[in-house]
């Protein structure tokens, strides 16, 4: 199948912005880690109250749903690239990838579903139980 050069630029467009996807969400793991090493630090030093430091696991959550948000967003445009690849829909460099018809009830629940995949879940898991350790036991 030959393809020309707007559907190529179309898909190195496309490779751009799940090349940033991914970046970001790299990005939210790695604030994540540090948020929580420093929580740890301020827990350990008794600097805070017992009852806010429970408080401290919903910042871990928010960058929990943040990266389910882009692992998301990750997942459309990869689905895009596929159809604009195999020529299923017309390369109009048109770069939403929320098709017209879905609703926003639907992207939100297809993020939270997102954000409890494997790979999110064991990693943000494990950030919340070692906060939680070290909230209970320093």
């Amino acid at each position: 199948m030959y393809m020309n050069a707007s559907e190529r630029q179309n898909l190195e467009f496309i490779q751009n912005v799940i090349g940033r996807m991914g970046y970001h969400g790299m990005f939210v793991k790695v604030c994540a880690v540090l948020l929580t090493t420093g929580l740890l630090l301020t827990v350990s030093r008794n600097l805070i109250g017992s009852v806010v430091d429970f408080l401290s696991i919903l910042p871990i959550i928010v960058f929990w749903l943040l990266d389910g948000f882009f692992l998301f967003n990750e997942r459309l445009y990869r689905k895009k690239y596929n159809n604009v690849r195999r020529s299923v829909i017309e390369s109009d460099f048109n770069l939403d990838p929320i098709p017209c018809n879905a609703t926003v009830l639907n992207v939100t629940g297809e993020t939270v579903k997102a954000s409890f995949s494997k790979t999110l879940c064991a990693y943000y898991g494990a950030l919340v139980f070692t906060l939680v350790l070290g909230i209970l036991y320093l």
